[in-house]
């Protein structure tokens, strides 16, 4: 049972970096066709007015042709137990960071057979529904 879960586990893994590069020569693209201005990956992102620079994480960091942000959280699978980490992140630099005010849009990102995920799905619809909070202005596969 563990070396199954342990497999599980690695595909997750693999599944995660594969979408996560995607993502980065998708993006690449968009800057070379000057759609979007810069973009930055794995940004640690510092709360205002502290020094320690770790206290939220961008998976990727978008900025616009007209200086807004796009902040964007990537994930291999939702997990309810773990989305609040997301949250964290996604809320501390909407809130406590230099980018406070200049962010756009904010998007949660799993793969595609994540629409095959009941939880995912609930969690979608009900923040749609305004029955739960979310951070995210967008959770997309």
């Amino acid at each position: 049972m563990a070396d199954l879960q342990s497999q599980a586990n690695k595909e997750k893994s693999k599944s995660g970096f594969i979408n996560k590069e995607k993502l980065r020569l998708l993006l690449q693209d968009l800057k070379k066709d000057n759609i979007i201005n810069e973009f930055y990956e794995k940004l640690n992102v510092q709360k205002s007015g502290f020094e320690y620079k770790n206290h939220f994480l961008a998976d990727f960091l978008v900025v616009t042709i007209d200086k807004k942000y796009i902040i964007i959280k990537t994930t291999s699978s939702y997990r309810q137990d773990r989305i609040k980490q997301h949250f964290f992140d996604i809320e501390g630099i909407y809130r406590y960071s230099k980018y406070s005010g200049k962010i756009v849009a904010s998007i949660f990102l799993v793969p595609e057979s994540e629409n095959e995920n009941t939880s995912f799905l609930t969690y979608r619809k009900e923040v749609r529904e305004k029955k739960r909070y979310s951070p995210f202005s967008h959770s997309l596969t």
